[in-house]
């Protein structure tokens, strides 16, 4: 009920219509209300004002007019447009999904490829590698061996200050013996070796290659050579060989020890029985070869003491 008095009442004076009156826009008001605002504008003198029975009359026709204009061409063509609007539709999204597909088996059949390289790189440098390790790693246990004796030898050679003569005449022959063949055991001349070509090399050129051309780059045969030995390697080399030497000579000085031990005991004896009357001459030459001996063993703590740097890693 209350939705139909809205649509009784007047806009203008809100109260039910009195005499109401229809203007062309379908507005309807009351025909006092109209009169009243036609005479506040002071415009629109004279124009007829409709009440509703003629109003109607008037527009009876013009649904069947608007019919007509809404069955013409103009609509039959919007329809076929939005036909073919549809198909074009249709037709791109299709494109696209080619699109999408070719794009996926581009970038696949690129990783496979790019997959492929990777996996020649890593094999190649791991047989490098292997190359590596035939290379050097006979000569480092070779090495490792050669300093293993090495050090025992001294170890042992230091122990015979503590033995008896007999002992000590014993050992001292075979430890010559084993110095003497482990200095003749032949020593290397294993070269540094180069990597060719470093992959670095290699990849900076394949960046200036077009991504469809990766598949065309030539792999490169990896391979190592030698080349010249820096000089800290052949001062290594030098230095193992003066270790031999002074590892002879301190033999020697040990050798020259434990007899001064037996020449001041023969002197003792012969001298007590024989040369009573050349004590002073026996004397001087006790003197001298007392101070033999301590530059001897001065000399020989300075040798071990170098050669322990030597071998010290």
């Amino acid at each position: 009920m209350h939705n139909f008095e809205d649509e009784l009442t007047c806009p203008i004076c809100y109260s039910i219509f009195e005499d109401p009156r229809v203007l062309p826009c379908s507005h309807t008001f009351c025909r006092s209300c109209l009169e009243n605002v036609l005479q506040a504008s002071g415009q629109h003198h004279g124009h007829p004002i409709d009440d509703l029975q003629s109003a109607y009359l008037k527009e009876k026709d013009t649904p069947q007019k608007l019919l007509k204009q809404l069955t013409d061409t103009h609509w039959t063509d919007i329809t076929h447009l939005i036909e073919k609007l549809e198909e074009q539709k249709s037709h791109s999204q299709k494109m696209i999904q080619g699109d999408k597909e070719v794009v996926l088996q581009y970038f696949e059949e690129l990783i496979d490829t790019l997959e492929q390289k990777k996996k020649f790189f890593i094999s190649a440098l791991c047989d490098v590698g292997n190359l590596i390790n035939q290379e050097y790693t006979p000569h480092i246990e070779r090495m490792k061996e050669i300093r293993e004796q090495q050090l025992e030898l001294m170890t042992l050679t230091t122990s015979l200050q503590e033995e008896s003569p007999l002992k000590f005449l014993e050992k001292i022959d075979n430890i010559c013996q084993r110095v003497q063949i482990l200095k003749q055991r032949p020593l290397p001349e294993v070269q540094p070796v180069e990597i060719y070509p470093r992959v670095s090399q290699v990849l900076k050129e394949w960046s200036r290659t077009e991504i469809g051309q990766i598949e065309k780059a030539v792999m490169p045969e990896m391979k190592i050579s030698s080349i010249r030995m820096p000089s800290s390697w052949l001062d290594k080399d030098k230095k193992e060989a003066e270790f031999f030497q002074i590892l002879s000579v301190s033999v020697l000085l040990m050798l020259m020890l434990f007899f001064y031990q037996h020449i001041i005991t023969f002197l003792n004896e012969v001298c007590s029985v024989c040369f009573s009357k050349v004590s002073s001459v026996y004397q001087s030459l006790a003197n001298n070869l007392h101070d033999l001996k301590t530059i001897l063993c001065h000399t020989l703590y300075l040798v071990m003491e170098f050669m322990w740097k030597i071998v010290s890693p």
